[in-house]
């Protein structure tokens, strides 16, 4: 494959941080580049990606994206590589950095669509993830609850939606922070995204409740918040077995069993 913006020749290295779904690379001492792993065409729609990212790419609230290109079976999304970015994990999470990050998220939610991006169908993605491996089966009886509350809930606002707020997607870089990685963005409920937060990475009582407060959750909406929790641990736990049973990667390991102890809180 060849990018637009870069001349011939490459010399491709592994980055030090990896990712789940992507290789992470570093071309030419200059770029970082993402490319997607094969087995991810199972769940991720990457002409959507793209024309996510081409809505986003000059945003300020995330970092510059230079070029995408599907070639080799594989996307490739070249960006400028910043040697001392850092993750949320490595820092303090206190008020103002929930502000901050709560800004970041709201800016997304108000970017204005011109090109064509899909809207996440809540059942049909359920039944995807939920297909990937064989269930367990008291997973069916929650499964069903949830496509029962999903046929006559209407959001109240659909927006440009991130949908997967881990720690790690967000990052630090000469003193602001941003929002990267668009994998599994789309249109959706804004409650989705404000959910996502508190499932991937609140674990205070404190933060999750100043996090609500920041979006001015009202009660009606925090029970709307908590179902799709028990949503996105349920598609989680099957996108992880799923990856663990065809790579035998013990971090997607870990991650089912995070999700599969969040769902037995929530059910219990």
């Amino acid at each position: 494959m060849k990018f637009k913006q870069v001349a011939l020749p490459y010399n491709f290295q592994p980055s030090k941080a990896q990712g789940l779904t992507n290789d992470l690379l570093i071309l030419n001492n200059k770029y970082f580049v993402k490319r997607s792993k094969p087995i991810t065409k199972a769940f991720l729609n990457w002409k959507n990606q793209i024309n996510v990212i081409n809505e986003i790419k000059n945003a300020k609230f995330t970092l510059p994206i230079l070029e995408t290109t599907i070639a080799d079976d594989k996307l490739w999304i070249l960006m400028p590589y910043y040697q001392n970015l850092s993750a949320l994990a490595k820092q303090t999470i206190n008020q103002e950095t929930l502000k901050t990050l709560a800004k970041l998220v709201q800016q997304l939610h108000q970017v204005k669509i011109k090109n064509n991006i899909k809207q996440w169908d809540a059942i049909k993605q359920l039944n995807l993830y939920c297909n990937l491996i064989k269930s367990k089966d008291n997973f069916q009886t929650i499964k069903n609850e949830l496509i029962q509350w999903l046929k006559i809930y209407q959001p109240q606002q659909i927006v440009l939606a991130h949908n997967d707020l881990i720690i790690d997607n967000f990052v630090y870089q000469d003193k602001k922070w941003y929002l990267i990685d668009w994998d599994f963005a789309t249109l959706n409920d804004r409650l989705f995204d404000i959910a996502s937060f508190v499932s991937e990475t609140l674990t205070k009582s404190e933060d999750i409740n100043y996090w609500y407060q920041l979006f001015k959750i009202s009660e009606s909406e925090l029970e709307i918040i908590n179902n799709w929790i028990k949503y996105q641990n349920l598609i989680w736990y099957h996108w992880a077995e799923y990856l663990y049973q065809k790579t035998n990667n013990k971090t997607y390991q870990t991650i089912a069993k995070i999700k599969l102890a969040n769902l037995n809180k929530q059910v219990n």
